[in-house]
């Protein structure tokens, strides 16, 4: 493959993951008051935080900064916002209780699972289309770069 073709693949793979991204956020939308009352009307940085936490709690704000890719000051006011709208929970880490753990509100778990269904339908509308075997190179490219992207985390 010449460099020119690599880059023009490179970037249309780019915009079409960024087009996809626009369009799952604009298909699932953020947590709908009629959903979830009293949780409405979050930004689309406030529903990744609160999927990042709801995937992977109990965490704590350091892990959330690094899987947000924001400062820790950042990630801090982002959950004052999240835990003030009862989405988000600040509790004693069970194992050292000078630390602080993130955990979804029990009133916002049920909401998380809805827009959870609902990013998966969305998905599946746009993977249904392109068919199996495609489907199936997809999810072996995707193998490797979540592996790439698991380190990136880890390694801050």
């Amino acid at each position: 493959m010449n460099n020119k073709n690599r880059e023009e693949k490179l970037g249309f793979i780019f915009e079409t993951g960024r087009a996809l991204r626009f369009y799952m956020d604009y298909a699932v939308g953020a947590i709908e008051p009629e959903a979830s009352p009293g949780h409405g009307d979050l930004s689309v940085i406030q529903m990744k935080a609160a999927m990042e936490i709801w995937l992977y709690q109990p965490m704590n704000l350091g892990e959330l900064a690094r899987r947000l890719k924001v400062g820790p000051s950042s990630a801090s006011a982002l959950v004052d916002k999240l835990v003030e709208k009862e989405v988000v929970t600040r509790e004693p880490d069970p194992e050292d209780r000078r630390r602080v753990v993130l955990c979804i509100h029990p009133r916002a778990a049920e909401a998380m699972i809805d827009c959870n269904r609902r990013f998966h339908e969305a998905f599946s509308a746009i993977a249904g289309q392109v068919g199996d075997e495609n489907v199936d190179k997809w999810y072996d490219v995707m193998t490797q770069i979540h592996k790439i992207l698991e380190e990136e985390v880890k390694n801050g």
